[in-house]
């Protein structure tokens, strides 16, 4: 028994080295069917064959290039010239971009300068003041000129006119040259002024009050006998006798038309009215008159020339009346 067993040991030894055997050129065959996977750059598609055999076949496609083993492309060689010479041309366009804003820039800067350089105010010519100094209208235009510029002063002037100027209505302003400005001034009518406190309260035509001011301006009658407690910019002055004030309105109106050279209006306390026409006092009485009286008063004047005294024209009541000179 044990020869037997011992032979059927060699035998199964025998037998499982035989299976052995022929297992192994199958599975070097299988290795060999067997296809590895190749690496794309992108996605790899693995496909599943099945050979007559039964066995199946691992196959890789690619819709990209492959790629060898140790990571380079195939075409790398063939595309680097290419990369390097896009790369160079989006160098020099950012080169021509970066001189082009360069000189734009300095042209700007050009400009500004011949701007501010050329343009500077150097003369500033004033018309058509009385009453204000042709220094004050200078100053606000200057002032309204931003770095003392002709063009920067014709923009600001157009949205932003000067105004607030004391016994000014409107300026006029005419740039004639890149450096020079020519000023017409446009002063408000002022048809007389009363005593304030320390100072001068002025008015127009109608009694609306116009400026304050500390000084008596020249050609403007001052008014004596007017009695006011307040007075406001823009209204009305408040004389508590209504009937005198529109007496001095009326004088100050036809002063003006007649040219009169007018200095002073008072009052009496008999409530008469005295007028001052330089070293003549004119005598005009209540005033029921006025109209005729001051329509000859320049004429009268005028034969006077020079001489001083008072001119009595209480009665004169038409044109063919009779004024009497009492001379100092």
């Amino acid at each position: 028994m044990n020869d037997m067993n011992g032979s059927v040991e060699e035998i199964v030894a025998e037998t499982g080295a035989a299976d052995n055997a022929s297992k192994e050129p199958a599975n070097e065959k299988a290795d060999a069917d067997f296809k590895t996977e190749i690496k794309t750059d992108n996605k790899t598609e693995i496909k599943s064959e099945t050979k007559p055999g039964g066995k199946a076949e691992v196959v890789a496609e690619s819709k990209e290039e492959a790629v060898t083993d140790d990571g380079l492309m195939w075409e790398a060689e063939e595309s680097a010239p290419k990369t390097k010479a896009i790369k160079q041309r989006k160098k020099k366009k950012r080169s021509y971009k970066g001189i082009l804003v360069l000189a734009a820039l300095l042209a700007l800067l050009g400009t500004v300068y011949y701007m501010f350089k050329a343009h500077t105010i150097k003369t500033v010519n004033v018309t058509g003041n009385q009453v204000v100094s042709e220094e004050v209208i200078r100053d606000a235009v200057l002032a309204s000129a931003p770095l003392n510029n002709t063009m920067l002063l014709k923009y600001n002037t157009k949205f932003h006119p000067i105004e607030d100027i004391p016994f000014v209505a409107k300026l006029d302003i005419d740039i004639v040259d890149k450096d020079t400005v020519n000023v017409t001034v446009y002063e408000k009518s002022l048809s007389g002024c009363v005593e304030y406190m320390n100072g001068y309260v002025f008015f127009d035509k109608d009694g609306i009050v116009l400026e304050a001011g500390n000084h008596l301006i020249k050609g403007v009658p001052c008014i004596k006998g007017l009695k006011f407690d307040n007075w406001e910019m823009g209204e009305r002055l408040p004389v508590s006798d209504v009937a005198r004030f529109q007496s001095i309105l009326s004088i100050t109106q036809l002063v003006e038309k007649y040219h009169i050279d007018l200095s002073g209006i008072k009052f009496t306390p008999e409530d008469e009215i005295e007028l001052s026409c330089g070293s003549v006092t004119v005598e005009l009485g209540r005033g029921d008159y006025i109209a005729i009286q001051l329509m000859n008063l320049g004429s009268i004047l005028e034969q006077l020339g020079d001489m001083k005294g008072t001119l009595y024209m209480k009665d004169f009541k038409t044109s063919g009346s009779t004024a009497s000179f009492s001379r100092k």
